[in-house]
């Protein structure tokens, strides 16, 4: 017949991360729609003109007919309206179900009856996080909105197939687009994708993360196949090895095919500096584009110019204002909202800040926020990490009780820090007891030491411990951890899903613990420990948390070799751990 372009539509994958943790279901949907409005082929999807004006009137025909969407994720939506609004967004986060995040206070509207300054830093950091989810959604609201106003013929396949559950053309926002770099998930985001998102705050573009893009797709494009059709390393989910694979999509908003054709890739680390610096594009091209792809490679450092900071926090102001004029669904207290005539509330350090690590504005709450929203899990990635956790934690478990006790060990040991042994470690957790509890004795199923590692021989090393009469610890632990012996996504051989899944079983249950214990050279206990300075733990009471570079005992003081962080009298052997 006439002439046609390739179909590609969504397709149905099975996915298991673990042999005792396989699930058959609708995972992961490559969207890539290509058609045309006629001449179609007997049997061939369509779209029908009359559905399309009707089902679709905010939409472009280009944009129907050919983008690269999200996946099919069950997790619905939000309206800024919605009545449930706070609780919806908040529960997508990885914060416990119990955690003092996940659940505001009811406060008096008397800033002199709220003292509590961690309260007050929660609602800080609270609205930050969703000052970001505005920005990265509300430029769908108006399709949300309009696609749940809809009903036949537009319900069913036509809205799943050519809409997208999590597929909105957002014609008036412009985009920022980033890969995602090559190293272990903490560092990854947390100095690749938070800064990108920061810069995206600041310079009012809504942030996307894309890997793995098909190269068909992007024809003579070079520079931004160059960027976008990697894969992400530490993703192993077919068909699509990106980001989402185990997250969210960062935004419902899809460029076309089109679009990332025409993007404009930053050409040079000038380019990027202006970023940094100024929190603006200087070149008009750039500014004017409607998608930027900034490179990894390229990326701002993770020392951000504090006007990028002031720029993202004054966007962030800006949204909670208009939504709270709007309607406060988020249940804000009188006192909180008058904080918000300074935008600078987002990017102070929080209350009793580490201090010497990292002083570099990447612990701004705005940072901290950000990372928060960039990880949060897909609904299918979601039920695996809960499922395996589960499994873990007694009936009788406490998290009043609990002390955490994170090991970074194998390859950390000597490249970046130094380790303990593991004797070392049972001491300084036997010193934390005594420390919190006193001299006084409990049984010890209601004493515990949530224990998670990369290393085998750390694992196996408890074994020792643990049926000794007179210790007052049981271990849990997850007993499906890959302990893939190293923190590098190259050495992974494989393994790549089950790693992630190991590593977010592991964040969630050290977020059950009260008690803290982490080795701030790793990047990803500086995820965890973000997280528990800003509530998310189980425990309602006020965490105790301690970075290993920062005791006050020398004999367990670890040395750091990562520039920006200085511990004195440390523990400098940089030997591999030895059970």
């Amino acid at each position: 017949m006439g002439k046609h372009l390739l179909i590609l539509v969504g397709t149905v994958f099975a996915v298991g991360f673990l042999g005792s943790v396989s699930t058959n279901r609708r995972y992961l949907k490559l969207l890539v729609h290509s058609s045309l409005m006629s001449e179609m082929e007997p049997g061939s999807p369509s779209i029908a003109a009359n559905t399309e004006k009707t089902c679709f009137p905010l939409n472009s025909h280009g944009w129907l007919k050919s983008r690269y969407g999200n996946i099919d994720d069950d997790n619905p939506l939000v309206a800024l309206d919605d009545k449930d609004y706070l609780q919806k967004i908040l529960g997508q986060s990885l914060c416990h179900e119990s955690s003092a995040f996940r659940n505001p206070p009811v406060a008096s509207n008397h800033p002199q009856d709220n003292s509590d300054i961690d309260i007050t830093q929660q609602w800080i950091f609270r609205l930050a996080y969703l000052g970001i989810h505005m920005h990265q959604n509300n430029p769908a609201q108006p399709e949300i909105l309009q696609r749940q106003r809809v009903n036949k013929p537009c319900s069913g396949s036509d809205q799943a197939t050519w809409g997208g559950r999590h597929d909105y053309e957002c014609p008036d926002t412009k985009f920022l687009i980033t890969d995602v770099p090559t190293y272990g998930v903490g560092a990854d985001i947390r100095l690749g994708v938070v800064p990108s998102m920061i810069a995206g705050l600041a310079l009012n573009r809504t942030v996307l993360i894309m890997s793995a893009v098909p190269k068909a797709l992007l024809q003579n494009a070079t520079n931004s196949s160059r960027i976008l059709v990697p894969p992400w390393p530490l993703s192993g989910c077919p068909d699509r090895r990106d980001y989402q694979c185990f997250f969210l999509p960062l935004s419902p908003c899809v460029p076309s095919i089109q679009d990332l054709q025409n993007a404009v890739v930053l050409p040079d680390s000038q380019a990027t500096r202006e970023v940094q610096e100024k929190g603006d594009f200087a070149n008009k091209t750039i500014h004017d584009a409607r998608v930027v792809i900034m490179p990894s490679q390229a990326r701002l450092p993770k020392k951000i110019n504090f006007e990028t900071l002031r720029r993202a926090g004054k966007r962030l102001q800006e949204l909670i204002v208009q939504q709270l004029r709007r309607n406060n669904n988020m249940h804000v207290p009188e006192y909180i909202v008058q904080n918000l005539s300074n935008h600078s509330i987002f990017l102070y350090r929080p209350h009793g800040q580490l201090q010497g690590l990292f002083d570099d504005g990447s612990r701004s709450i705005v940072n901290a926020a950000a990372l928060l929203y960039i990880f949060r899990l897909n609904s299918d990635f979601s039920r695996q990490v809960d499922t395996v956790a589960a499994k873990a934690i007694p009936n009788d478990f406490s998290s009043d009780y609990a002390f955490g006790m994170p090991v970074r060990a194998s390859d950390k040991c000597g490249m970046e820090s130094s380790c303990l042994s593991f004797e070392n470690y049972m001491e300084l957790v036997m010193q934390q007891r005594q420390r919190y509890f006193g001299a006084s004795i409990y049984n010890r199923t209601t004493m515990d030491i949530i224990l998670t590692s990369e290393s085998a021989n750390i694992m196996e090393a408890r074994k020792r411990w643990e049926n000794k009469p007179d210790f007052p610890f049981r271990f849990l632990v997850n007993s499906d951890d890959t302990m893939q012996g190293s923190g590098w996504p190259a050495q992974y051989k494989g393994q790549a899903n089950a790693v992630m899944l190991s590593s977010f079983v592991a964040l969630k249950l050290q977020l059950l613990s009260r008690h803290l214990v982490a080795n701030c050279c790793s990047r990803f206990h500086e995820v965890l420990v973000d997280l528990f300075k800003f509530g998310c733990g189980a425990s309602r009471d006020s965490p105790s948390i301690h970075c290993m570079q920062e005791l006050e005992d020398e004999r367990f003081r670890l040395c750091c070799h990562l520039s920006g962080i200085q511990a004195t009298k440390c523990q400098s052997s940089d030997k591999h751990f030895e059970a």
